[in-house]
């Protein structure tokens, strides 16, 4: 951001004055009329005793999210409602950003809920440990139960500090979430932060960039946040579409980014650098790579060969003999299965 934006900005941030929300809570909806009203209860509830505003951003819902949403502020005064044109979810979580009047904003899934005391647990940690990022734990859920986040207890297993950096806890590159914490807007607008427009995935693509340009990160290391699974299988989650050749395009983008970004501002951090190769490799990249092992014809046949040149491009045979027993099979299977095909 230019000198003068950044001195217009904090002008009118002192004008502000006590008048200024201590958060923004960024809800971003499209289409999720079975779901946005427990969100919208969890949520209020979550914010009670705290000075708040909470922005909906409807990327242009075709459902009956947009009427339950307005109706829902119509009641709600600290709730704001405005509507875009769908442009995805980068695109609606970066204007909810230029609409945040917060000192901290967060953000959350209209499908997701999240715990009464989540946003109270988090501010008490940024504040109290003037951290430019807190974070919190997170479950999955559905109608039948609740189980853990697989990708949230690589980050809070073992983690026995409230105040970490990416520097001395390189463990988080498995926080790639954006909805789990909340963040100092003073810290994303200087550093020039955004979502990549017009791609999915776009929360991973800012994840490391985020960790690694913050002060410090408070963790909360209690359950706040809650990841629905959804059961419809005609309206499922970007992250249940591993069949989607534009999922792939886009997962693949978005590690390119963090690869650049890694080259750029982490030439010498060798330990956040394996750790970041070693979850690409087992999550982001693992889960396409188990459905190029299954898909058929010409799919396969892309799948295989987009994935196979990102690993070429990437990755070393010293990288690939980090990982346990498991996924070097799984990673073997799939290296044969290239080969064949390129014969």
């Amino acid at each position: 951001m230019k000198k003068k934006a950044k001195k217009y900005l904090r002008r009118i941030e002192r004008k502000l004055g006590i008048n200024r929300p201590m958060l923004s809570v960024i809800i971003t909806l499209y289409n999720c009329e079975d779901y946005i009203t427990e969100c919208l209860k969890s949520v209020s509830q979550s914010l009670k005793d705290i000075k708040a505003e909470v922005i909906i951003v409807d990327d242009g819902s075709t459902d009956r999210s947009s009427a339950i949403a307005k109706r829902y502020v119509k009641n709600h005064n600290r709730f704001k409602y405005y509507r875009t044109e769908n442009r995805g979810l980068a695109a609606a979580r970066n204007y909810g950003i230029s609409k945040a009047w917060g000192k901290y904003f967060g953000f959350v899934d209209a499908d997701d809920v999240v715990n009464r005391h989540m946003y109270d647990r988090l501010l008490d940690a940024a504040e109290k440990n003037r951290a430019d990022v807190a974070i919190i734990d997170a479950e999955r859920f559905d109608s039948r139960g609740t189980w853990e986040s697989i990708l949230h207890r690589k980050v809070f297993d073992g983690m026995d500090r409230d105040v970490i950096h990416i520097r001395n806890y390189p463990k988080l590159v498995y926080d790639s979430t954006i909805w789990n914490k909340i963040i100092r807007r003073r810290m994303w607008i200087n550093n020039d932060l955004s979502f990549p427009d017009g791609r999915i995935y776009e929360d991973v693509a800012v994840s490391i960039p985020l960790h690694y340009e913050a002060n410090r990160v408070a963790a909360v290391r209690e359950v706040g946040y809650r990841w629905r699974n959804r059961e419809n299988t005609e309206n499922k989650s970007i992250s249940q579409k591993t069949d989607d050749p534009v999922n792939l395009e886009d997962r693949l983008f978005a590690l390119r980014n963090l690869f650049d970004y890694a080259n750029r501002r982490m030439m010498n951090e060798t330990e956040i650098i394996r750790e970041m190769k070693y979850k690409f490799l087992t999550i982001d990249i693992r889960m396409f790579v188990d459905k190029a092992l299954i898909l058929e014809g010409e799919k396969a046949k892309m799948f295989t060969m987009k994935i196979a040149d990102f690993l070429k491009e990437y990755f070393t045979e010293e990288d690939f003999d980090l990982l346990d027993e498991k996924n070097r099979e799984i990673y073997g299977k799939f290296l044969e299965q290239a080969e064949q095909i390129n014969v």
